[in-house]
C-alpha cells in the first residue's frame, strides 16, 4: 500500500479544521466550567469561614451573657413569645446554622434527593421539625437565613405542625 503525499494531505488539512472547529470550543466550555467551580469553590471557603467566626461569636454571647450584645438580649418581643431564655434560643440559633450550613453545601455539591447523605440530613432536619421546642424556636429565630433553607425548614416544620394537631385530636 502506497499512500501519497498528496492525496494524504487534504485529509490532513480536513481533520485539523474538523479538530479546530470542535477542540477550540470544547476547550474553551471546559475552561470556563473549571473556572466556574473555582469561584464556587472560593465562595463556599469564603462562606465557612465568615460561618464559623459568626458560631464563635455566639458561643461568645453564651459565656457571657452579661455582655448582652448577642442577637438575642432577652428584650424582644418574639424571644419573650417563645419563652426561650436568651441562651436557649441561642442554642437553637447555632443549631439551626449548622443545619442552614448543611443544606447549602448539599445544593452547591447539587446532590440528589436519592443520595444517602441527603437522605440521613433531611430526616435529622425532619427529627427536629417534630418537636415542639424546636418549632416555637424557629418562630423566633427564622428571619436570618438563607432564603431556599428557610423555605424547606418552614415547609417541615409546617407539615410537623400538621402531625402535631393531627395528634392532638385524635
Amino acid at each position: 500500500m502506497n499512500i501519497h503525499l498528496e492525496t494524504l494531505i487534504p485529509w490532513l488539512e480536513a481533520a485539523y479544521y474538523v479538530a479546530a472547529m470542535i477542540g477550540i470550543p470544547v476547550g474553551i466550555v471546559l475552561f470556563a466550567l473549571q473556572k466556574r467551580r473555582e469561584r464556587l469553590a472560593e465562595e463556599l471557603e469564603t462562606y465557612h469561614k465568615t460561618y464559623d467566626r459568626y458560631l464563635v461569636f455566639l458561643q461568645e454571647t453564651l459565656a457571657r451573657p452579661e455582655l448582652r450584645c448577642g442577637e438575642f438580649t432577652g428584650t424582644e418581643q418574639e424571644l419573650k413569645d417563645s419563652g426561650f431564655s436568651v441562651q436557649q434560643i441561642t442554642m437553637y440559633e447555632i443549631l439551626t446554622m449548622i443545619m442552614e450550613q448543611t443544606f447549602i453545601v448539599h445544593s452547591y455539591a447539587k446532590m440528589t434527593k436519592n443520595n444517602p447523605m441527603w437522605n440521613t440530613w433531611a430526616n435529622y432536619n425532619i427529627w427536629w421539625a417534630s418537636r415542639e421546642d424546636f418549632r416555637k424556636a424557629w418562630k423566633a429565630i427564622d428571619g436570618w437565613f438563607y432564603p431556599p433553607f428557610k423555605d424547606y425548614m418552614s415547609k417541615l416544620i409546617a407539615q410537623e405542625d400538621i402531625k402535631a394537631n393531627k395528634a392532638l385530636q385524635a
